[in-house]
């Protein structure tokens, strides 16, 4: 295995592991968040709140869920990515295979495959990263809402 092989062998492991750590604190804060404001809610209803203290809670639940949800479809995303990395590695394989053979038809199609893999691999890793991000927007809306439910809330008593 050459350096720069070790190297970027290395960086995948240190990016694959980042991403893992936002996808995990993504479910964690928004899954957290929600638990929290569900056992706010128990609280705010028995004391017959205003209509829109409980409008903005269940805004803010609402939020909290969509974050837990597009974290949720971010994880299947990257693996989606890389099933589409592998079949590109495999289809680089194949064109070695081929190019070690002579056989230019067997190679122009992997080198084909190869491009199209990694194309939908390229999609597929931004789509990733979009949701993640998205999962992070909506814990932000869910804050804000609940902010807003609670400053309702104290103004009321």
């Amino acid at each position: 295995m050459r350096k720069s092989d070790a190297t970027l062998s290395e960086v995948r492991r240190y990016v694959e592991e980042y991403a893992q750590s936002a996808l995990k604190g993504a479910i964690l804060i928004n899954g957290g968040a929600a638990a929290a404001l569900l056992a706010f809610f128990g609280v705010v209803w028995s004391d017959s709140a205003q209509p829109d203290t409980v409008i903005k809670l269940a805004q803010a639940l609402s939020a909290f869920a969509f974050g837990v949800l597009a974290a949720a479809m971010s994880a299947m995303f990257g693996y989606v990515t890389q099933y589409f990395y592998y079949c590109e590695n495999q289809s680089d394989a194949d064109a070695q295979i081929a190019e070690d053979r002579g056989d230019e038809a067997g190679l122009t199609q992997a080198r084909r495959a190869q491009t199209t893999y990694f194309k939908w691999a390229f999609r597929f890793h931004w789509l990733a990263l979009i949701f993640v991000i998205g999962a992070y927007v909506f814990f932000l809306v869910g804050v804000l809402a609940a902010h807003c439910s609670f400053v309702g809330h104290l103004a009321q008593n």
